[in-house]
C-alpha cells in the first residue's frame, strides 16, 4: 500500500482498522466533503487550475432565493472571498514561473500530491477559519508550531507528530523529495481565511537534525505497518459512538450496535 501523510495521520490517531482498510487499501470508503473542505477545494481549484483525477471541478454556492441583502443566483460571500484569495495567490505566484501544480511525488511506498512544486520548494495551500488558533487540532496559530519546535529538542519526533498532526505533511513530502532528488526542499504553507481577507504565508524551516530524525523513523513506521498487514491487518477499534457515525457501519461485521459499560477502578 501507499504510505501518505493522510494515512499516517489516521493511523497514529488510532483510527479503526476497518476505516483504514476502506480508505487506503480497498478505497471503498465514501468520499465526504464538509463545508470547510468544499470552500478549500474551490479555492485550490480557482487558484491553481488543478483538479484530482476523477473529481469534478469544485463549484461555488449561490443563493436560491432573494434575500434582504442578496439576490437569487448571487454567489455566496465566502465563495466570493475564495475567488479574491485565488486572484491574490496568482499575483504572488507570478514570481515563480517554474511552478507546477498537482504534481505527484513518490519514493518507494511513500507518495504525496503537491499543491505547488518548484525546484527546491514545496508550497501547500490551505483554507481555514483557525488561522490564529493555537489550541485546536486544526488550528494554525504560530505559537502551536513554536511549541512543537521546542518539544523536538526533548521529545521523540514521533510523539511530536502525533500531537501536531499538521507536521506530518511537510515531514513526509520533504522526505519523498529528498529520496527523489537527493536534497531537501524548503517548505511553505499558504493559508487563507474563508471569512476574511487574512492570509498566512509561512515558511517552516526544518533543521537537518529533524530531517535525520525522520529518516531514522521511516524504517520503524514501515515495519509497524507491514507487520500489521502481514498478521491479520489493522486493529479494529469498534465502539458504539464511533460506529454510529461511521460511513461503512452498515457493511462492517465488527460494528457495535449498543452502548457499552465503561469500567473505572479506583
Amino acid at each position: 500500500m501507499r504510505i501518505s501523510q493522510s494515512f499516517l495521520k489516521d493511523f497514529y490517531k488510532g483510527t479503526c482498522g476497518a476505516v483504514l482498510e476502506a480508505k487506503y487499501i480497498t478505497h471503498t470508503y465514501p468520499q465526504t466533503t464538509s463545508d470547510a473542505m468544499a470552500k478549500g477545494k474551490f479555492f485550490e481549484y480557482i487558484a491553481t487550475g488543478y483538479i484530482r483525477k476523477g473529481d469534478e471541478p469544485p463549484q461555488a454556492e449561490y443563493y436560491k432565493v432573494n434575500g434582504a441583502n442578496y439576490k437569487k443566483d448571487d454567489m455566496k460571500p465566502e465563495y466570493l472571498n475564495m475567488q479574491k484569495h485565488a486572484e491574490i495567490f496568482q499575483q504572488v505566484m507570478k514570481q515563480f514561473p517554474d511552478a507546477t501544480y498537482g504534481t505527484e511525488i513518490t519514493a518507494g511506498e511513500w507518495s504525496g500530491i503537491t499543491d505547488m512544486l518548484r525546484p527546491g520548494a514545496i508550497t501547500d495551500l490551505k483554507c481555514s477559519d483557525l488561522l490564529y488558533n493555537r489550541w485546536e487540532e486544526y488550528g494554525w496559530g504560530i505559537e502551536k508550531f513554536q511549541y512543537s519546535a521546542n518539544q523536538i529538542k526533548t521529545v521523540e519526533l514521533l510523539e511530536v507528530l502525533k500531537q501536531n498532526q499538521a507536521l506530518w505533511q511537510p515531514m513526509v513530502y520533504c522526505y519523498i523529495y529528498f529520496k527523489k532528488y537527493g536534497k531537501y526542499p524548503k517548505w511553505y504553507w499558504y493559508i487563507v481565511s474563508s471569512k476574511s481577507s487574512d492570509v498566512v504565508f509561512r515558511e517552516l524551516v526544518i533543521s537537518e537534525s529533524t530531517h535525520a530524525a525522520f529518516r531514522a523513523l521511516v524504517p520503524q513506521i514501515e515495519n509497524e505497518i507491514n507487520m500489521l498487514l502481514n498478521t491479520g491487518g489493522f486493529e479494529l477499534k469498534p465502539s458504539y459512538n464511533a460506529c454510529s457515525k461511521c460511513l461503512i457501519a452498515e457493511t462492517c461485521k465488527a460494528k457495535v450496535l449498543l452502548p457499552e459499560i465503561e469500567i473505572v477502578t479506583l
